[in-house]
């Protein structure tokens, strides 16, 4: 049996990067803030996480794109696409 879970995700897009926060995975525990070598990570103003306290929110100007807070999430509440390596899947799809 197949269960599928729809996640609540806050998305925030350049045209570098697609930076996605799972909310419903979200236990705002802040390792993400904590590890990020360009502190560009805080507590967001008004998303709630999973136990209603505050989620993550990045700067996207600030970003460099690394990928720590989504290799460091005990909960991979945060996913991030650069746009780069996904036209390449692209091109390698539609060949």
């Amino acid at each position: 049996m197949k269960v599928k879970k729809d996640f609540k995700t806050y998305r925030k897009e350049n045209k570098e990067m697609i930076y996605d926060n799972h909310l419903d995975l979200c236990k705002s525990c802040g390792l993400c803030i904590e590890f990020c070598p360009v502190n560009c990570i805080k507590y967001h103003e008004k998303n709630l996480g999973r136990f209603g306290s505050p989620a993550i929110d990045a700067d996207l100007d600030i970003c460099i794109k690394c990928g720590m807070c989504e290799r460091i999430c005990p909960d991979a509440a945060i996913s991030i696409e650069i746009k780069k390596a996904r036209a390449k899947k692209e091109k390698v799809v539609n060949k």
